[in-house]
């Protein structure tokens, strides 16, 4: 069941960062990295991606590591980044 929510919560974050690319409310990359950390547990094309990012921006890699240490505890789960 957590695999499911993952996947889902994954794919509305990635379309909630492209739509936010365009509208100044909304911030895009945020939502877009959160739905590749998300989406990168499950499919290799968004690990990829992701380990893309960290190699151009490497304070990137350093941040989303402790966010995704924090969560894990939180919610009980191994972390994936």
């Amino acid at each position: 069941m957590k695999r499911i929510a993952f996947i889902i919560a994954g794919w509305i974050s990635l379309l909630v960062g492209i739509a936010g690319l365009f509208l100044p409310v909304i911030q895009g990359w945020f939502f877009i990295l959160l739905g590749l950390v998300l989406l990168s547990t499950e499919y290799v094309w968004a690990h990829h991606l992701l380990r893309k990012l960290f190699v151009r921006f490497p304070k990137l890699e350093n941040a989303v590591q402790r966010t995704a240490e924090r969560f894990s505890k939180w919610l009980g789960i191994e972390p994936t980044v």
